[in-house]
């Protein structure tokens, strides 16, 4: 974990300097949610605040518990099977949930604890309407105001419009921290106004991997393989389209980043860099597949890859998605390296 620019930020808040908006950067695996709440506490115990030392313990204690009413989320939602309100005060039961037991949850777990289904998460319009209205009220205490906005790059355009102003100029004592893993999905004029500040994570080399998906790759990898000269294989694969139109999009995704880091380990057993088969423990064997992947088709394994993770982000027909991803899975397996690897 490398912490270098968060100990800046903490250096800085220790003697006062807390900037307005501060964007945060990394996996939600490595806990970002952690360190907004360590750098919150550190605000509140600051002189930044103007709180007496009574007023600052009160608020740490309230904001450990999620009760402090100074202290705002936002997430992605959506509408429910349970709830057709769309605004995050409605979530905040799940949401404290959540934090509380299992420090590091992603955006697929989140979506799973509200139940979304296969509907995806967004911050919109009402969101953006109700940071503003936080931003032109006074605090509770007196002191500091936070505005929490977790998976920011989940804006769409007319909330990221909508409180583009009050990032650039919010109200005295208000602090904003933004959360995302790909900063390059917020807009532009957000992120020019934020301090950034970057985490790192866990490698891919050492995360575990998911059996069930490994599992499907596995017997994916097999049907495409044997589609060219088999053309029963066919029936294969759209029995496997089928059965990941079962699954939720959240699902989906996941499958499909697995898919491009079994391509990326593939790659690097072939060029003798790293050796991942040992993470491997459910029938994908790294030395017989690696082969199949080279210098020759690994982009276009990627491109596909990476049109079929859009497609299911623009809620396309996922039967339709997986089928036609493993209709060109089946003839780029089958394309030769351009020279010989060993």
């Amino acid at each position: 974990m490398i912490e270098t620019d968060f100990e800046i930020v903490k250096n800085n808040v220790a003697v006062g300097r807390v900037a307005n908006t501060y964007l945060f950067v990394g996996q939600n695996k490595a806990n970002i949610l952690g360190y907004a709440d360590k750098l919150i506490t550190l605000i509140l115990q600051s002189n930044f605040t103007d709180l007496t030392t009574e007023d600052k313990e009160l608020a740490i204690e309230k904001h450990k518990n999620f009760s402090n009413p100074d202290i705002h989320y936002f997430f992605p939602i959506n509408t429910t099977k349970s709830s057709n309100n769309d605004e995050c005060i409605n979530f905040m039961q799940q949401w404290i949930e959540i934090n509380t037991s299992k420090p590091g949850f992603d955006l697929a777990d989140w979506y799973e604890k509200i139940e979304l289904g296969n509907k995806q998460g967004v911050i919109g319009k009402k969101q953006a309407e109700n940071i503003n209205k936080i931003n032109s009220m006074k605090s509770y205490q007196g002191g500091l105001k936070v505005v929490i906005i977790w998976m920011a790059e989940k804006m769409n355009v007319h909330a990221a419009n909508k409180i583009l102003k009050t990032i650039e100029e919010p109200s005295k004592k208000t602090v904003f921290i933004l959360i995302c893993e790909n900063e390059n999905e917020i807009l532009a004029t957000i992120r020019s106004r934020c301090q950034k500040v970057y985490f790192g994570y866990q490698s891919i080399d050492n995360q575990e991997v998911n059996e069930e998906n490994e599992g499907l790759f596995v017997s994916w990898a097999r049907s495409a393989f044997r589609a060219k000269n088999d053309k029963s294989a066919i029936l294969d694969l759209i029995d496997f389209a089928e059965k990941m139109s079962s699954k939720t999009r959240e699902e989906h995704k996941a499958f499909m980043k697995f898919c491009l880091s079994v391509f990326r380990d593939c790659l690097l057993y072939n060029y003798r860099v790293i050796d991942n088969s040992e993470k491997y423990k459910c029938g994908l064997v790294l030395s017989k597949f690696a082969p199949f992947v080279h210098e020759s088709n690994i982009e276009l394994f990627c491109d596909e890859i990476e049109k079929g993770y859009l497609e299911i982000e623009r809620n396309g027909n996922s039967k339709i998605i997986f089928l036609d991803t493993s209709i060109n899975l089946s003839r780029i397996l089958h394309m030769k390296p351009s020279f010989n690897e060993n």
